[in-house]
């Protein structure tokens, strides 16, 4: 989980990492946090990194089907939108432990889509639900 926490704060800062194509030292520095924890063998990710238009990065490992032992490539299809909700999970956990938002507090007002007027009372725990 530190490993992933670590990748992410890369990937959301590396225009602070790179200018228009990344160095030795920063590509192994993504190399080592990537392939952190990829067994050999085991199911593992495609990692790129994009900067103004321009991809500067790739890195496939892993396997994408442990029974036929089909390698992770470039076209390999990933269900990441199965994913945001346990990282966005995290996020909002994060927050309320740094005391920065409150899971009992009222949202209508603060997010535009939850903006209904019918009495209820909307907050974290109402979007659970």
């Amino acid at each position: 989980m530190k490993c992933l926490l670590i990748l992410l704060f890369l990937i959301f800062n590396i225009t602070a990492l790179i200018s228009q194509t990344l160095t030795p030292q920063q590509i192994a520095a993504i190399d080592k946090v990537f392939l952190a924890d990829i067994p050999d063998g085991g199911p593992g990710g495609g990692l790129g990194i994009v900067l103004d238009g321009e991809v500067v990065y790739t890195k496939y490992a892993g396997l994408a089907d442990l029974d036929t032992q089909r390698a992770i490539d470039g076209d390999t299809r990933f269900n990441i939108a199965s994913n945001a909700k346990q990282f966005t999970a995290i996020a909002v956990l994060k927050l309320v432990g740094g005391r920065n938002i409150e899971v009992r507090r009222d949202a209508d007002g603060r997010v535009v889509e939850l903006l209904v007027s019918d009495g209820r009372t909307r907050n974290l725990r109402f979007l659970k639900k």
